[in-house]
């Protein structure tokens, strides 16, 4: 209950993190111990430096931060899923601390930068900013949105947590690297969420709208927003009454795949000049196209990569039904057997034909001395009768 009030007591706070501190050691070190329990002691972290300056200084709160850096420090490239688990824990529990974790962000820099480390590890890292103070320094988050080469999500991500903090130079890195996107994901999502900050009736957008230059939407990438990542904005608030609401919504595709990757939803409140989060949801799915062809029934096989040791031209592969392609070996099978039988037919043909004209030929070649002979014999005695009869 300390945890989700915003109205607590702060004697009883600061006792709490004070036993935190002292037990921290036996605590939160002991195998016995659940990492979920990170996730409320960061909430409590995180309201108590809301009341409290410079709270980072405190032994009790740099003590519960350390503990939770040893949890991602080397083990952001962790494939066991309790490894991966604790990691992903942590890394939540630091972007709930927020104000405390500015001495962790050589540590998120680290984990971010590393290739090798799995792309759900390093989008928590991303995610783990968003509390963390905006004089604190997010250059590797620059770096990330402008590399080209980089995962599609790692790069919406960082350009979405780099909005949080807005700037001119920010501003100007946008409208440059927008000018020269390839990336049409990339590009549909920062154009959409430019396109709807100009237009928001959002009260707390107010100070972002103003700032943004008129001229910082460089491209059009007005796509299909079923394909292409997009983000929409949209603002209920009637002029006469003092209450109105705010939703906004994302959804990020990857050419990895046809379904999309990751979806939010936020849902703001505004009573009596009052600001109420009530709704905020984030959901990510890898491999779902393969579930949906399984409901559905879809005979084409996704696009694959190419496999390993495999030369090709950059064309993507598509696996193969295993019980299709039998029935089409099967077949082919008996195609090959039904060719093979006819060129041995035309080929037993080709071969007696020539045995025939060789048998034809051959009868010229008999002997017909004994024809001749009677012959001749027949035109003597036919001869001799002639004469006969002419005397």
């Amino acid at each position: 209950m300390i945890v989700l009030s915003s109205s607590f007591d702060y004697k009883k706070v600061w006792s709490l993190i004070n036993w935190i501190g002292f037990n921290s050691q036996a605590l939160l070190r002991s195998p016995d111990t659940r990492t979920q329990a990170f996730l409320g002691i960061s909430s409590l972290v995180h309201n108590f430096c809301s009341m409290r300056n410079r709270c980072q200084v405190v032994p009790e709160v740099q003590e519960f931060m350390k503990i939770l850096e040893s949890y991602v420090q080397g083990n952001c490239r962790a494939r066991d899923p309790e490894r991966k688990e604790k990691v992903l824990l942590s890394l939540k529990a630091i972007g709930n601390a927020g104000l405390a974790a500015t001495a962790q962000i050589p540590v998120l820099n680290k984990c971010l930068q590393a290739k090798s480390s799995l792309l759900e590890v390093r989008l928590a890292v991303i995610g783990a900013f968003r509390r963390i103070p905006c004089e604190a320094d997010r250059t590797v988050l620059r770096q990330l949105y402008q590399t080209v080469d980089e995962d599609v999500e790692l790069r919406i991500a960082s350009y979405y947590m780099l909005m949080k903090c807005p700037s001119e130079q920010l501003f100007d890195t946008v409208a440059v690297t927008l000018q020269n996107e390839r990336s049409s994901q990339v590009g549909s999502f920062v154009w959409t969420h430019l396109s709807q900050l100009l237009e928001t009736n959002d009260p707390l957008k107010q100070q972002i709208k103003k700032s943004l230059p008129n001229d910082i939407v460089t491209k059009d990438f007005d796509l299909e927003h079923w394909k292409y990542s997009s983000y929409v904005d949209a603002t209920f608030r009637p002029e006469t009454s003092s209450v109105g609401a705010n939703a906004e919504a994302a959804l990020v595709f990857s050419p990895k795949s046809f379904m999309p990757r990751s979806a939010m939803a936020n849902l703001t409140v505004f009573v009596m000049g009052y600001a109420v989060n009530l709704l905020e949801v984030g959901i990510r799915l890898e491999n779902a196209e393969y579930l949906v062809q399984k409901m559905f029934g879809h005979k084409q096989a996704p696009l694959m990569d190419v496999p390993k040791g495999t030369k090709s031209s950059g064309k993507k592969w598509r696996m193969r039904n295993p019980l299709k392609s039998s029935i089409q070996s099967v077949e082919k099978l008996g195609a090959v057997q039904r060719h093979s039988l006819r060129k041995f037919s035309a080929a037993r043909q080709q071969v007696e034909k020539p045995r025939l004209r060789k048998a034809k030929q051959s009868c010229h070649n008999v002997d017909y001395s004994g024809i001749y002979e009677l012959e001749a014999k027949v035109r003597m005695h036919l001869s001799k009768y002639q004469l006969e009869w002419e005397d």
